[in-house]
């Protein structure tokens, strides 16, 4: 025989939801989102667009990176100095080109060469 008893209790009715400024600001958001989903849009891909810009940015760059930045920034360098000395170079040459010392031993030794 079965000896226990069940009491019945009696339904506990959902109590509604306390509105709170957290809610009503999500609810002001989604409405703005159905009214304007061309802005929100726009506004999710500048979002992320910025996250993805700050998370590059923030990351360091692999070893193979950093050798290829520091190799592109001695070729640069070198390339401007090749420039700088072959423009001293040439310039150089014309100003001694037009020294008088120089104009007359060209004259005299025109013949040999």
């Amino acid at each position: 025989m079965n000896t226990s008893i069940e009491i019945p209790t009696p339904p506990v009715p959902p109590t509604p939801p306390v509105p709170t400024a957290d809610s009503n600001s999500l609810l002001q958001f989604e409405d703005y989102v159905r009214q304007h989903p061309g802005t929100a849009l726009l506004v999710a891909t500048g979002l992320g667009l910025a996250a993805v810009l700050i998370t590059r940015t923030m990351t360091p760059a692999t070893p193979k990176n950093r050798a290829m930045q520091l190799l592109e920034d001695i070729q640069d360098r070198l390339s401007t100095l090749a420039d700088n000395g072959s423009h001293a170079v040439s310039s150089g040459v014309d100003g001694i080109s037009h020294l008088p010392l120089v104009q007359k031993m060209s004259r005299k030794f025109k013949g040999l060469f």
